[in-house]
């Protein structure tokens, strides 16, 4: 068979068919759209941010039973959100006053309405604690996926 004609070295060192990357867009980015992609000759990857790790482990193996092909999982990392603070939010911060005054500036500016924050909808809390990331972190490693890749933040 001859080679693809898009093949890259970037294709022999994921070992995949075509430099097609899935982004890991968030709440989009899951087993089914990762599958296909990978199905068709790219890398499929989910993404993770602001999911539970139970979920995540759920995804993965969803993946797996769609594909035999190689994916991945995009986990955010980023260093302004971990780190010191209170001992009450387990060492992460939330979204503080500065960034709400930012929302509602842009909100009023183009017309949006007003904004207000709800706990409930947010995945910024949930998703961006370093106990949090840590425990995603653990599942990949478990299940042992075989790309890591992380939109934000630096992995070392």
């Amino acid at each position: 068979m001859a080679r693809p004609v898009l093949r890259t070295t970037l294709c022999d060192l994921l070992e995949i068919e075509y430099p097609v990357i899935l982004a890991g867009m968030g709440q989009v980015a899951r087993a089914e759209l990762a599958a296909a992609v990978s199905n068709a000759g790219g890398l499929g990857i989910i993404g993770a941010t602001g999911m539970r790790p139970e979920r995540l482990r759920e995804e993965i193996r969803k993946v797996r039973d769609l594909t035999d092909r190689r994916f991945g999982v995009d986990i955010l990392l980023p260093a302004d959100v971990v780190g010191e603070s209170s001992s009450e939010s387990g060492g992460r911060r939330e979204p503080g006053l500065e960034h709400w005054r930012w929302a509602e500036d842009v909100a009023r500016r183009y017309g949006l309405g007003e904004v207000r924050p709800d706990p409930s909808r947010s995945t910024l809390g949930r998703g961006f604690g370093g106990d949090y990331i840590q425990r995603q972190m653990e599942v990949v490693l478990e299940e042992k996926v075989p790309v890591f890749a992380s939109g934000l933040g630096n992995p070392a």
